[in-house]
């Protein structure tokens, strides 16, 4: 059984919700914020990061943790 096998999971009812704030985001500013601030509830996951690769680097743009890891750090 998946998430989206049971219909009146809550965890179902934010992802409906952040794709409604997706398709309203005007910039990629919005869009992160909107990915941060939701994928920790509907995963259950104890942190997210929001990575943005540039050619050979990768750029630690935002973070939902429990406490603060790499944001604003570039690594190869």
């Amino acid at each position: 059984m998946t998430l989206f096998d049971e219909p009146y999971n809550p965890r179902l009812k934010l992802l409906k919700v952040a794709s409604e704030r997706l398709d309203m985001a005007p910039n990629r500013v919005a869009v992160i914020e909107v990915a941060r601030s939701t994928a920790r509830s509907v995963l259950d996951a104890d942190g997210v990061t929001f990575i943005l690769r540039d050619g050979d680097l990768c750029h630690y743009v935002e973070e939902g943790a429990i406490s603060p890891l790499w944001k604003g750090c570039a690594f190869p």
